[in-house]
């Protein structure tokens, strides 16, 4: 729990590095590290509302899953002709040994994936279409493509200036809005008392994210 809380800090140092930069523009690449903060800052927040057991059986089924999914990747690459028995069966004793710890601690196996919409409405999370805008970046699509160039009369200009939507803004303020859940979520499991600057810091970010929203839904200003 402490590392995946270390890798949402981590993302958003660089979320924030990204977002920095001007030339060339690397904005719109901050939203595909705050997609990932969103979705780790939430299984932080449904850890830190579970007993010890249930604990247990998350991280547990977290672990499995990503097993699953490494065996299926082991297995591909022997079908093409690696050699990836090694891999198999480090893969293998990972899997009994969690499901041995699951076991002594009286918990389940049940795989656990992660459903952020399901996750954001438990939690009151109100970021779920904002995860959803960010597939775009992180996968590639029509739109995603269209936020690199920008047209003046008949003209069209593509990256630097044009490529510089307010995505990165957007990024830095979401992905700081996830920090200060996962902060939360954090010190809810480990008994810590949250730092004193936290509600000063989310209110700030509220602010900052709806001055951005007026602004981006304002009509043009009358001459």
């Amino acid at each position: 729990m402490l590392a995946l809380f270390d890798r949402c800090r981590s993302i958003f140092g660089a979320v924030r590095l990204l977002a920095k930069l001007e030339d060339p523009d690397f904005g719109q690449e901050a939203t595909i590290l705050a997609r990932p903060l969103i979705t780790e800052s939430l299984m932080l927040m449904e850890l830190a509302a579970a007993d010890e057991t249930r604990r247990v059986e998350l991280v547990v089924g977290w672990e499995l899953l990503t097993l699953d999914d490494l065996e299926g990747l082991w297995r591909e690459a022997q079908a093409r002709g690696q050699d990836m028995d090694d891999q198999l069966k480090s893969t293998a004793l990972a899997k009994g040994w969690w499901e041995e710890y699951a076991r002594r601690r009286g918990a389940g196996t049940s795989r656990w994936r992660v459903d952020e919409k399901a996750l954001a409405d438990k939690h009151g999370r109100e970021d779920y279409l904002s995860f959803r805008m960010m597939h775009h970046f992180v996968h590639g699509s029509a739109f995603a493509a269209g936020q690199r160039s920008s047209q003046e009369g008949d003209v069209h200009f593509v990256g630097g200036p044009a490529a510089d939507k307010g995505w990165g803004k957007a990024a830095a303020l979401q992905s700081a809005s996830s920090l200060v859940f996962a902060t939360r979520a954090v010190c809810s499991i480990f008994g810590w008392n949250e730092p004193p600057e936290l509600d000063g810091l989310h209110k700030r970010i509220e602010a900052m994210d709806a001055e951005m929203q007026e602004a981006a839904t304002a009509g043009p200003k009358a001459d």
